[in-house]
């Protein structure tokens, strides 16, 4: 028995994904351009602190990632929401750490 095949219809076509991706970014992410264009770039001091910030916010993730990594035996799969308090307290001394960085960075 020959089964007729069941037609899937797709609401977005080649070109209609590319345009959808392109514009929820432009509209998500217009917020973020405008507000770094217009009040971060054209201030060095603050340009210097938003890249300082974001490595140090990169090294509050590796950090706790690397919690989850060493700690995961203790653990456990089954307790994954376990792991979100290593991670926010990872967060807290990168962020107390910048902070301090900055304030010594100053006084300078």
């Amino acid at each position: 028995a020959h089964w007729p095949q069941k037609k899937t219809t797709s609401t977005m076509a080649g070109g209609d994904s590319i345009a959808l991706v392109v514009g929820s970014a432009a509209i998500g992410l217009a917020p973020l351009i405008f507000f770094f264009t217009q009040i971060i770039y054209p201030k060095s001091q603050l340009l210097i602190v938003s890249i300082t910030a974001a490595f140090f916010y990169l090294l509050s993730s590796v950090a706790s990632g690397l919690c989850w990594y060493i700690f995961n035996d203790f653990i456990g799969i089954s307790w994954k929401w376990f792991a979100i308090a290593p991670a926010v307290l990872c967060q807290f001394l990168v962020r107390v750490g910048f902070v301090k960085l900055y304030h010594q960075v100053e006084q300078a």
